[in-house]
């Protein structure tokens, strides 16, 4: 599921000068190391998420937010 988002929003995000980032497991430790790094993601005492970034990797985060959000919109839709 998670190499289908990259592959239906990474040239959304490419053009905007983002790139994609997830933990699957697959991807290498190098890779694994630089998205610990930019992302940092902690469960809140209600049992939420809290997800913290740097300026520069926020807006990879929110723009792979946004474009799953627009998938799941056209999904719902019938599109």
């Amino acid at each position: 599921m998670l190499k289908l988002a990259e592959w239906a929003v990474g040239d959304l995000l490419n053009a905007r000068g983002y790139r994609t980032a997830f933990f699957s497991g697959a991807e290498s430790q190098k890779s694994r190391t630089q998205n610990v790094v930019e992302f940092h993601v902690e469960r809140t005492a209600g049992g939420g998420l809290k997800i913290e970034a740097e300026p520069e990797a926020a807006g990879t985060l929110a723009a792979m937010f946004q474009g799953m959000a627009d998938l799941l919109m056209k999904a719902a839709q019938g599109e």
